[in-house]
């Protein structure tokens, strides 16, 4: 199970298509957690679960999640990864998974570094759909861990006495151009239930304003949008429809491109 969808809660970034808090994927999915952490950990570099899983059938995904727990209950995602299991072996030779036999999977998650407090847990979860992050298989999966089979490697970077010290200047940058925003940019993301259909919709909505280059009388404008629909029960309504449209004026010339 699993469905990534509801507007941003602050971990990650501004723009609609960052993860959010995880405690509604966390409860869709299989999960681990530690213990309250007894002191500042910090993790850097690539995450690596070694699992002997069984599955009902020949196609599935596996998502993987590493999350940092506070307090509170929030989960922020700190990495994840994903491998179509068909591809366990080789990606040039993929191949169906056996039904209800235990078998070895590899998965690496994405690089990351994140200093998890003390007092924090660190969650893993495991997921056969992320959507819309990622295309369904073609049927519902069920996938289980054979007890006691299976272990994740954590990246935890010891203190060094090279730390005490470094200190990072900030940034250079050029100095940005002259514009003025004649209509503000908008981002939302937007997720709705059909109660009659049992529809689930995620709309993405990045909308780059209007803004004028001033020293060359240019004005510009942007707007994307990505709806997602999918019934959960059914992989195969899996639905997305992409619009953009970009325009730039300048001088006479007035133009605008959609798709």
């Amino acid at each position: 199970a699993g469905m990534d969808c509801g507007r941003h809660g602050g971990y990650g970034g501004t723009v609609p298509d960052m993860p959010i808090d995880q405690r509604r994927e966390d409860a869709h999915g299989l999960t681990f957690e530690t213990e309250p952490l007894a002191e500042d950990t910090v993790l850097l570099g690539a995450v690596v679960l070694d699992l002997e899983v069984i599955v009902d059938q020949p196609h599935t995904n596996l998502i993987v999640r590493l999350c940092d727990v506070y307090p509170d209950g929030t989960s922020a995602q700190m990495t994840y990864g994903v491998r179509n299991l068909s591809h366990r072996e080789s990606h040039e030779f993929p191949k169906p998974c056996p039904i209800g036999v235990p078998f070895k999977v590899r998965l690496q998650l994405n690089d990351f570094g994140r200093v998890v407090a003390s007092g924090h847990r660190i969650r893993v979860g495991l997921a056969t759909q992320h959507w819309p992050i990622v295309w369904p298989q073609p049927r519902l999966v069920t996938l289980s861990l054979a007890s006691g089979r299976s272990t994740i490697t954590l990246p935890i970077r010891p203190p060094s006495k090279h730390d005490a010290g470094v200190r990072f200047e900030p940034a250079e940058v050029a100095p940005p151009v002259p514009a003025t925003e004649l209509h503000p940019g908008r981002h939302s993301r937007v997720h709705t239930v059909d109660f009659v259909t049992g529809v689930h919709r995620i709309v993405l909505t990045s909308d780059g304003g209007t803004t004028r280059i001033d020293d060359r009388g240019i004005e510009t404008s942007s707007r994307t949008e990505d709806t997602f629909e999918i019934h959960p029960d059914d992989p195969l309504s899996a639905r997305l429809v992409s619009k953009y449209r970009w325009a730039i004026r300048s001088g006479e010339a007035d133009t605008a491109a959609d798709s």
